[in-house]
């Protein structure tokens, strides 16, 4: 007769056995296909049937909260797009506003160039407003 003890630690094996087991496979069916050209993984299977341009208009003076959406969720966007009135080498691809910080040329401006440059490599367009602009 086997201890009680026993029988519960070969359960306990048992279930992390199958827990590894589990996540090995499910493991095996994300997609890795690299991103443009780049070394980043695509953990998303919907990054390439959904393709998103995100604008983002902002002031010169103060490029921190559109440093921050190039930082953070900007990479889930398949185009990133920046208009400003000056040029910011964190802030890339770039819309150029000659000295502008009125949000409506702003975002004038980015529409164009958004149309001319992505028209037919984007399904939805999502402008993003600084909450202090």
């Amino acid at each position: 007769m086997t201890s009680p003890r026993r029988v519960y630690y070969g359960l306990f094996l048992a279930l992390i056995l199958f827990l590894v087991l589990t996540l090995y496979i499910n493991v095996g069916e994300v997609d890795r296909t690299p991103a443009n050209g780049s070394n980043k993984l695509i953990l998303d299977p919907l990054y390439e049937d959904i393709r998103i341009l995100c604008m983002i208009p902002y002031n010169y003076n103060s490029p921190d909260t559109a440093k921050y959406v190039k930082r953070t969720w900007g990479k889930h966007c398949n185009v990133l797009l920046f208009v400003s009135g000056d040029i910011d080498g964190e802030l890339e691809p770039y819309v150029p506003v000659i000295n502008s910080t009125d949000t409506w040329t702003l975002v004038q401006k980015g529409l164009m160039q958004a149309y001319l440059f992505y028209g037919d490599k984007i399904d939805w367009f999502l402008r993003v407003e600084p909450s202090r602009f």
